[in-house]
């Protein structure tokens, strides 16, 4: 995969990749007058799809039932250049299966998807949070 960046003018550039993706980011001195969302917002958002879609593969793949309607994943990133950064990642969904089995999982996808190489490869440590609520209905992926 390629990416590159334009500039537009007006303080704002298009970002473009090889799929013709593109996405328009506004220049961060100008960001906070027009609420548009900062560099680390967008990370969080790639994060937490890349994230979640793993999650989603490893789920069918070792046939552990959730309900997609109720699942959300949280991501929250804090710190600064004078304390450690820290990802917390929140997983609440339903499921019939044991909270150790959907943290196990999640851990997996974490640890294989793009996003969780960035994370070990820098320093920044994540902390894992699991909430399910237990049903007794089949549910299927």
């Amino acid at each position: 995969m390629k990416t590159k960046v334009k500039w537009m003018g007006e303080a704002q550039f298009v970002v473009e990749n090889t799929k013709n993706l593109n996405l328009v980011v506004t220049d961060s001195k100008y960001r906070a007058e027009s609420g548009e969302p900062t560099c680390i917002d967008l990370i969080l958002m790639g994060f937490a799809g890349c994230i979640y879609s793993e999650f989603r593969k490893g789920a069918e793949l070792h046939r552990i039932p959730f309900d997609q309607s109720s699942t959300e994943l949280v991501l929250e990133f804090s710190g600064d250049r004078s304390k450690p950064m820290v990802m917390k990642i929140h997983l609440t969904t339903r499921s019939r299966m044991k909270s150790d089995l959907i943290r196990s999982c999640l851990t997996d996808a974490i640890n294989s998807s793009m996003p969780g190489i960035l994370l070990s490869n820098t320093g920044i440590k994540y902390q894992i949070g699991v909430s399910v609520k237990s049903t007794k209905e089949v549910l299927y992926h």
